[in-house]
């Protein structure tokens, strides 16, 4: 839970006015409500190691960067060949219906919808005492070429 959500669970006004402007000066440059901006193709480029060509599109951002942790949501279309690196990079697994189904957010671009149609491939990083310290999971559908990349770091 980052710092955001337990601290609006108050309700308090002034926490957060605030808090809002404390956030906006650590949270990553991003537009979530349009696509293709250069903020949201250089994320793009940051968390795949890739750089967007013509074959990536439809690239949307959201970045929540709490004091405790960190979370990223990435949707675009891309190719099957594209998906392979994003897999290959951070070390994906297919995993069986029923895993990890992400933020459940108010965009239309971040769709549960979606994400049920797609595949959907994991990993968890963990420490040393079990704890899990990252979730990566990638949701794509190879009919759409609809991806959405989530990004967790506890």
């Amino acid at each position: 839970m980052s710092i955001f959500h337990a601290l609006t669970d108050w309700g308090g006004k002034a926490v957060m006015l605030s808090l809002s402007l404390l956030l906006a000066a650590v949270h990553t440059d991003c537009d979530p409500e349009h696509p293709d901006t250069a903020a949201n193709r250089d994320a793009f480029r940051t968390f795949t190691g890739i750089v967007p060509g013509k074959t990536v599109t439809g690239v949307y951002f959201l970045a929540d960067e709490g004091f405790v942790d960190e979370a990223y949501w990435l949707a675009f279309r891309a190719p099957p060949e594209i998906i392979e690196k994003i897999i290959r990079k951070y070390d994906l697994k297919k995993c069986p219906d029923g895993g990890y189904r992400g933020l459940d957010a108010d965009y239309h671009w971040w769709s549960k919808a979606e994400r049920t149609k797609g595949i959907l491939y994991q990993n968890t990083l963990e420490d040393e005492a079990g704890n899990i310290k990252e979730n990566r999971a990638l949701w794509y559908n190879a009919k759409t070429g609809k991806a959405q990349l989530s990004i967790t770091r506890l």
